[in-house]
């Protein structure tokens, strides 16, 4: 699922196993994140994609195993002034 300016919109893809997810969401988080998560079931992060977008990440433990959030952070967070000084 995606929410979308607010709106839950389903997409076409097959859910994602507990293994491949884990597998995808470690390749993206720093090492010591991931220990983080392993120690707690929870954490958060900032993540980037280069000249594309950047994301709040959020993996947590659910009931069928891991889960994971991201919010993407616009790309202007600060007024212009503020980046100024």
């Amino acid at each position: 699922m995606l929410r979308i300016n607010g709106e839950l919109h389903r997409v076409d893809h097959p859910p994602l196993d507990a293994d491949t997810l884990k597998t995808m969401l470690y390749e993206i988080a720093p090492d010591y994140k991931i220990k983080v998560f392993e120690e707690t079931g929870d954490v958060d992060f900032g993540y980037e994609i280069p000249n594309i977008s950047r994301f709040r990440a959020n993996f947590f433990n659910q009931k069928c195993g891991i889960a994971a959030v991201f919010r993407q952070i616009p790309p202007r967070c600060f007024p212009s002034r503020i980046r100024e000084v």
